[in-house]
C-alpha cells in the first residue's frame, strides 16, 4: 500500500492519478520579465521537491518564485532564495515541503539583470 502512495495520488472521487517525474532548468537574463522554469501539463499540478540556484553575479542574487504565467501578485508567491555572489545554492527538501503545488507555471524573477541558472525538480500528479 506504502509503494502505491509513491505511484499514484489519489483525487476526488477516488481515481488514481499517475505521479511522473518532472523539472527544468533556465537562465534568468534580466529583472524586467520572468523566466519560466517548469509549464505544468494542463490539468495537473507540479510539486517541487529540489532547487539549486547558481549566480555567476558579482553581487547577490535574490530569485523570488511564482506560480502563474504573468501575474505576481503576492497571493502567487512561492518561494525566495538569496544566492550569493558567485555562489551555488541548494535548497534543502525541509526547506521546500511548505510550498504549495504548483498549478501553472512555476516562474522565476530575479533582483539583478546578469545569469543566474536555475534547476527544479519535483513531480507531477
Amino acid at each position: 500500500m506504502a509503494e502505491e502512495a509513491l505511484i499514484h495520488k489519489m483525487v476526488p472521487g477516488g481515481v488514481p492519478v499517475p505521479i511522473m517525474e518532472a523539472g527544468n532548468s533556465a537562465l534568468l537574463g534580466d529583472t524586467r520579465s520572468g523566466y519560466t522554469v517548469y509549464e505544468v501539463t494542463s490539468g495537473r499540478s507540479f510539486k517541487l521537491r529540489t532547487l539549486m540556484l547558481t549566480n555567476d553575479q558579482a553581487s547577490r542574487q535574490v530569485v523570488t518564485f511564482y506560480d502563474s504565467t504573468s501575474d505576481t501578485n503576492a497571493s502567487n508567491r512561492l518561494l525566495k532564495v538569496t544566492v550569493g555572489a558567485e555562489k551555488t545554492e541548494i535548497v534543502e527538501p525541509t526547506d521546500i515541503l511548505g510550498v504549495r503545488e504548483v498549478v501553472s507555471s512555476l516562474i522565476a524573477f530575479g533582483s539583478l539583470s546578469g545569469q543566474t541558472f536555475i534547476h527544479a525538480g519535483g513531480y507531477e500528479y
